[in-house]
């Protein structure tokens, strides 16, 4: 059922309608611009609007925002095939690493700029931009020694990935999440099996 329908039918005498966007990037602005009431958006994203993150692409502190709920927690999942050898951060200088989608309007794009910005791994031998299922699909076939995706647990790419070929997550130290400054940004544990 879409969301209009859900939304419609859960409040009497509501009606909506749904925009379709780019991501967390757009939907901010075009909240803060009066263009829409209620949007989607990652924690990180708002983060960023909220204090007017200008790398992110906040020119000016967003005040108008306001936090409605958390849907689910998102996480940056590191995710390396068995043949690459890698088990740690610094195992992937040299290996070929796709950071997610190049869009500058999603939240993704965030999670890549903080990526590239707050871990010093100029030693990689390729940076790709590749979209979540196309990277596990890279890894699948060999092309591929990673992939950093920020999803909820469970993520088709990496559920579908898990089943194909050996894989293994990749640690983020929690001294590394600290260093990124942003209460957004939390160490978590991924479940085992999840």
């Amino acid at each position: 059922m879409p969301f209009t329908s859900i939304f419609s039918k859960s409040i009497p005498g509501v009606r909506s309608s749904v925009q379709v966007t780019q991501g967390s990037v757009e939907n901010l602005n075009l909240l803060e611009a009066g263009d829409g009431e209620l949007a989607f958006s990652l924690g990180d994203t708002l983060s960023a609007a909220w204090n007017g993150n200008a790398d992110a692409g906040f020119k000016a502190r967003y005040g108008k925002l306001r936090g409605v709920a958390a849907i689910y927690r998102n996480h940056i999942q590191l995710v390396v095939s068995e043949s690459s050898g890698a088990k740690t951060l610094l195992d992937l200088k040299g290996k070929r690493v796709s950071v997610g989608p190049q869009t500058v309007r999603h939240g993704v794009e965030r999670t890549r700029h903080l990526w590239r910005r707050r871990h010093d791994l100029c030693g990689l031998r390729h940076t790709d931009y590749l979209p979540f299922g196309q990277s596990a699909k890279m890894i699948e076939k060999g092309e591929l020694d990673a992939t950093l995706q920020s999803a909820g647990l469970g993520v088709d790419s990496i559920r579908h990935l898990s089943t194909a070929v050996p894989i293994r997550l990749v640690a983020i130290p929690k001294d590394t999440v600290m260093k990124i400054g942003d209460p957004a940004y939390l160490p978590s544990v991924i479940p085992t099996r999840t």
